[in-house]
This record gives structure tokens, sequence and C-alpha cells, in this order.
């Protein structure tokens, strides 16, 4: 058994290391990494074969249609290259349908397009936030009255209003860990007609418990994705890390980066963004 011991600026972190749990690690490492590249080349060697096979049939169907009908033999470059190209279509299609290493979905009905996605997070003290989210939806169908969503705050308690006097706001309880919010218009939408919806939270944290983040999953068609943070200069935060991934907490995201904030606030643009993936900023305290 070994200890590594890890200082930091006011702390020190002590970890035990044992030998035969790393190793056990290692070796459940080299398994998997074995069980994926098996998996990869039989999908790889699978598809391939298939690729071929139609290939093999563009090419000789021209060949038997000309000895039945001997007015398309001057056609048979023409209809290789068009079987080719069908073939080609219809491969990509299934293979993206029944590829297990590809996310297949599906088909939706929405009842609203974004047209724009706002949402911002201020700080204005370490226990008291202000959560603002701001929907410009195009409505889809006929017939809409009302746009529903929900939210989850991880700190302590929190008070929600409605910035469109017009509208009307109705609380619809918890579901599992959210707190689902619906917005009643003043109006029946039609197919075309555009709304604006705009909220603001007061959000406490006494305790410290809220997780530093702020993020939403695409969960309609959406054509700018806004997310504002803004923090005050005694936090000395100086960036924060942007990541894009399949849902919140996975292995392995998408895309990440991290970016410099311009006198504690930091804007982040995402035109059209991904339906179903869900987009993070997150920040870390020192403390």
């Amino acid at each position: 058994m070994y200890m590594l011991i890890l200082k930091g600026k006011s702390k020190i972190f002590k970890y035990k290391l044992d030998p035969e749990n790393i190793t056990k690690n290692m070796i459940k490492f080299k398994d998997l990494k074995e069980q994926f590249t098996i998996g990869f080349l039989f999908e790889f060697i699978k598809w391939v074969f298939l690729l071929i096979i139609g290939i093999i049939l563009s090419y000789i169907t021209p060949e038997i249609l000309s000895k039945f009908w001997i007015g398309l033999e001057q056609y048979k470059l023409w209809l290789f290259t068009i079987l080719i190209c069908l073939f080609v279509i219809i491969f990509i299609s299934i293979y993206k349908r029944y590829n297990r290493f590809i996310p297949s979905f599906p088909k939706f009905d929405f009842n609203f397009l974004l047209l724009e996605y706002e949402l911002t997070h201020i700080y204005v003290e370490r226990y008291k936030l202000i959560h603002r989210r701001r929907y410009k939806i195009k409505a889809l169908k006929n017939g809409l009255e009302a746009y529903t969503e929900r939210f989850l705050w991880t700190g302590g308690q929190f008070e929600i209003k409605n910035l469109n006097k017009s509208q009307q706001l109705i609380l619809l309880g918890n579901e599992n860990l959210f707190t689902k919010y619906q917005v009643k218009f003043n109006r029946t939408l039609k197919r075309g007609d555009i709304e604006e919806v705009e909220l603001e939270w007061i959000l406490y944290d006494e305790e410290k418990k809220a997780l530093p983040f702020v993020s939403s999953p695409i969960k309609e068609p959406t054509e700018l994705l806004i997310v504002n943070v803004e923090f005050p200069y005694s936090f000395k935060i100086k960036h924060v890390d942007c990541e894009v991934s399949y849902s919140h907490g996975s292995k392995i995201p998408i895309s990440y980066s991290r970016e410099k904030l311009q006198n504690g606030k930091f804007n982040w643009r995402v035109e059209n963004p991904k339906l179903l993936y869900h987009y993070e900023v997150r920040w870390f305290f020192d403390e």
C-alpha cells in the first residue's frame, strides 16, 4: 500500500494507492480497449462487405437489363451511375440507422421553433444569484396557448417571476429533480406566429451547495443559443469551461474549450445548436 500526497495552497490531499487495484483497473481498461477494437473492426468489415456487394449489383444490373431490352445498351453507363448513386444514398441511410456507434432517434413532433434561446446567470454575491431565461419562439402548429419547460436549481430557496406581464406563469410542481412551469400566452398562436417569453429567478445559496455551472439540453429545434455568465471582480474567476456533450455528465464530451472572461463576463453564442445535445458552461471557485 502506498500513500500519494498532493499539496495545495492551504490543504494537503492524501490518497491511498493499492498496487493490486491499479493492476486490476489496468487489466479492465485493456479488456475494454480490446472489446472496442474488435467491435469496430467487425462493424467496418461488415459495412465494407455490403458496399462491395452493392457496387457489384450496380454493375451487373445494367448488363442484365440491356440483354432483355436492347435499347438500353447505349445507356448502360448512365444506368450504372444512377444505380451507384442510389445505392450509396441507401447505404449511408442504413449505416446511420443501424450502426451501434452512431446514435439514432425517431422523428419528433415539435410545437415550437426557438429563434433565440438565451440563458443569463449573474452572481450578485456568493450567496445570491439572478438567473434569466428568454425564449423567442415561433409556432409550428395552430392552436398553441402555452409554453412548458422545467428547471433545476441545486442550491437553496428561489423566487421566480414572469417579466412579460401580459402572460401568466403557472408552476406545475416537481418532476423528479426538476421544477416544471408553464407560461400561458394572452392569445392563441397560429402557425408562424412569434412570441417572446422571459422569466427571472432570484436564487439563494446560503450553504454554498449549488453546483458551479449553467447548462441546457436542446430539446427543440433552435436557431441561436446564447449563454451569459457574470461574476463580481472579488470572485477572481478568470476563465470558464464550455462543453458540448450528448447528455449532462457524459464520460466523453463532443467538444471542450476554456474561455477567458472579459471584465468578469462571458458570452457564448452557438448558431444552430444540435438537437438533443447538451451545452454547459462551468467555473471553479478558489475556496
